[in-house]
């Protein structure tokens, strides 16, 4: 897309945002901030993200004055903008948001709410990111005990034991991260199918789980067939899929099965993404330590930038040329030699 229509589509919705954000502040109705945050929900949905901050962030100002910080319409908006700045890297700020949201949706519609629970959960979440390991872990329990007494073994109890499971195992607690995980697989399967997308997620970190437990044959029959369930269900090119692709080549990796790892990693890198995005991709690898990369280390990282680097293909027509100018001087500050011991990471060095 040109930059002149790319200008234009940013110069539309700003128009629009504006004339809803004075339209709510000339009516002073909660009814007008509605709408704003409608706008912002979609402009999410849309990954239009930096948009979607700025809309949510007026509303939830708008909100403030005209109906009160402790209104659940202003509590919504707030938790709907720290979720928005947990999923793009801002932990810090999303979790002083979600510090603010909690005891309020307490106050407002009680501890038990299924509203409520939402928020701790995501708030937990984003301590579990931020490596608050304690406080995540005592909150997510809190969660599971709560969601467990209102839904029973269904959908938002078995996210809860999920997430639960994946603080454990990042405490290092993995034995008791395994039992859970085995349990909470057994009932989303059974509620959702084999081949549900959240039953293939438990799969997928139950098989990341054992492989940090050197249970690699157990980890590599887990990945194999989340693999297999995920390109069926999903297809090759499905973020997900490439997921589950990344992590079983890093337990061929470390199982000393290199051609298999290779092979993988070959799709891996080659779904959706040309030669010079795979470059994109490989320049910020090495970027903080060179030289203290393996091949599984770069196997994992793979995943994150690849995605990333899709989520920016995704939104092309979003950008001006501005943004484009950004994206390139990036890449020219990181260093043209970073590609070249990345390069030879890959090649040569072993687990």
């Amino acid at each position: 897309m040109s930059d002149s229509k790319s200008q234009s589509h940013a110069e539309s919705w700003m128009h629009d945002f504006v004339s809803r954000r004075d339209d709510a502040i000339r009516r002073q109705q909660p009814e007008a901030v509605s709408e704003l945050y409608k706008y912002a929900v979609a402009l999410d949905r849309k990954k239009l993200w930096p948009a979607a901050e700025q809309v949510y962030r007026e509303a939830a100002e708008l909100a403030t004055r005209i109906v009160g910080a402790d209104a659940h319409l202003t509590l919504t908006i707030l938790h709907s903008l720290a979720y928005l700045l947990d999923s793009s890297g801002k932990q810090q700020e999303a979790a002083q948001v979600y510090e603010a949201v909690l005891p309020g949706m307490e106050k407002l519609m009680g501890k038990e709410d299924p509203e409520t629970l939402d928020v701790m959960n995501n708030y937990a979440c984003t301590l579990d990111n931020l490596d608050h390991l304690n406080r995540a872990e005592i909150m997510h329990r809190t969660t599971l005990s709560r969601r467990q007494k209102i839904f029973g073994m269904t959908g938002p109890t078995l996210i809860s034991l999920n997430n639960l499971s994946c603080v454990l195992d990042n405490k290092g607690q993995y034995a008791d991260a395994e039992v859970i995980y085995r349990n909470a697989l057994e009932m989303v399967e059974r509620m959702a199918g084999k081949n549900d997308r959240r039953t293939l997620t438990v799969r997928n970190n139950l098989g990341c789980l054992l492989n940090a437990r050197g249970k690699l044959d157990d980890a590599e029959e887990m990945h194999v067939e989340t693999l297999r369930r995920r390109t069926v269900a999903f297809g090759e090119e499905d973020p997900e899929t490439l997921q589950s692709m990344n992590n079983l080549a890093v337990v061929f990796e470390a199982r000393g099965k290199h051609d298999e790892a290779e092979s993988l990693l070959g799709i891996f890198l080659g779904c959706r993404l040309g030669l010079f995005s795979q470059l994109a991709i490989l320049y910020p690898i090495l970027s903080r330590d060179p030289f203290a990369y393996s091949r599984p280390f770069v196997a994992r990282s793979l995943l994150s930038y690849c995605l990333a680097f899709q989520s920016c293909l995704a939104n092309f027509s979003n950008f001006t040329s501005v943004d484009w100018f950004n994206i390139l001087m990036a890449f020219v500050v990181s260093g043209v030699v970073t590609i070249f011991r990345c390069m030879i990471t890959l090649r040569i060095s072993t687990f």
